[in-house]
């Protein structure tokens, strides 16, 4: 019994809160990870922008290839940049637009080929390369003859 009221007058003696100190060393602490989480954060944000616009990319090459194989006739994706837009990729067939992606603006569309591609009636094409680049690095689309296409 008088350890227990040893231990109830010692809780008595402490002092409720935190002091001034305490607070400006959590603040500090707070302040250091957050500098350090932004700009990582921000990265992590245009590695993603860049990913999924690859993964777009690819998915529209694959669609297209599959239309000229089921169609039995031409699919040609062209790329349209202007000076309002950064990059537009059009896929045509048979003089009508079949399918149109829009890349966002933090991304830039360049394509080593003559601005288009050409999916053939056996889904075959020419080799060809289509770069995406942002602040978080470059990835490349590849399509070779067979019309296979993969990310990179």
């Amino acid at each position: 019994m008088a350890f227990r009221v040893g231990i109830q007058r010692s809780i008595e003696g402490l002092s409720h809160g935190y002091s001034l100190l305490e607070i400006v060393f959590a603040l500090a602490i707070s302040f250091l990870v957050a500098g350090v989480a932004i700009p990582r954060g921000q990265w992590i944000l245009d590695q993603a922008r860049l990913s999924t616009a690859a993964t777009r990319v690819c998915s529209l090459l694959l669609q297209a290839r599959a239309g000229a194989v089921h169609e039995d006739q031409r699919w040609v994706l062209s790329l349209d940049s202007g000076p309002h837009e950064s990059g537009v990729l059009r896929v045509m067939a048979g003089g009508a637009p079949r399918l149109v992606l829009r890349i966002p603006p933090d991304v830039q569309l360049q394509m080593n080929a003559a601005s288009r591609i050409i999916f053939n009636r056996r889904g075959s094409s020419e080799n060809a390369t289509i770069f995406l680049q942002n602040a978080a690095g470059v990835k490349r689309v590849v399509i070779n003859q067979r019309g296979r296409v993969r990310v990179w």
